[in-house]
């Protein structure tokens, strides 16, 4: 099952690579995502800088690239699918992809939705209580990076509980890329100079 698993990395990995962001950029402005507001090609700075249409087509294309992949294993691979691994490599592959495509390894996205998208495909219900805990946390706090890093947070210890220690260490990884994509987001939280957006709660 190792060359399986490999391949569902890889196929997912490819997936990943389109970044809906810069298309949606494109489209909107003729100027890539990088080009536009805080430079990242995901949802948040698109919906921010582009309109709310854009970030609405990017978020729907960054979610159908995690389900392509997984449909993809599924077909090639139905004998993970009684442990659903052929949708969490297949995830974690696209996560890869989207934060460190090959072309650009270090203008990636920073993963929120295809790790949201990922996790609900492989636990649904668990996968969507952890999104929840994340976007409550957002509207509440105002806080992005913050949100972003509770989600695999909240979803590892079940992935450990579930599915043993293979797809704890999996979600492990998803966690350690969130930390490391919004890392600078969290060092400004700690300084108190990153961004707050609108809070739904509080002050």
């Amino acid at each position: 099952m190792i060359l399986e698993k490999a391949v569902c990395l890889a196929i997912g990995y490819v997936c990943g690579m389109f970044l809906t962001a810069n298309l949606a950029a494109k489209i909107k402005t003729g100027k890539s995502a990088y080009e536009i507001g805080s430079g990242n090609p995901g949802m948040a700075n698109v919906m921010s800088n582009v309109s709310f249409s854009a970030g609405v087509f990017t978020l729907a294309g960054d979610i159908l690239k995690v389900v392509l992949a997984a449909v993809i294993c599924y077909f090639l691979f139905p004998d993970l699918t009684p442990a659903r691994l052929n949708f969490l490599y297949s995830g974690v592959g696209t996560c890869l992809g989207h934060n460190f495509p090959i072309y650009h390894p270090t203008k990636g996205g920073k993963g929120v939705t295809t790790t949201c998208s990922t996790i609900v495909l492989y636990q649904p219900i668990p996968g969507l209580i952890a999104d929840v805990v994340g976007m409550l946390v957002v509207f509440k706090t105002g806080l992005l990076p913050v949100g972003a890093v509770i989600i695999p947070l909240v979803f590892t210890p079940y992935a450990f509980y579930k599915g043993g220690v293979e797809a704890g260490i999996i979600s492990l990884l998803l966690t350690v890329m969130m930390f490391f994509r919004h890392r600078n987001g969290l060092k400004r939280t700690k300084e108190g100079t990153e961004q707050r957006h609108a809070k739904l709660f509080g002050k």
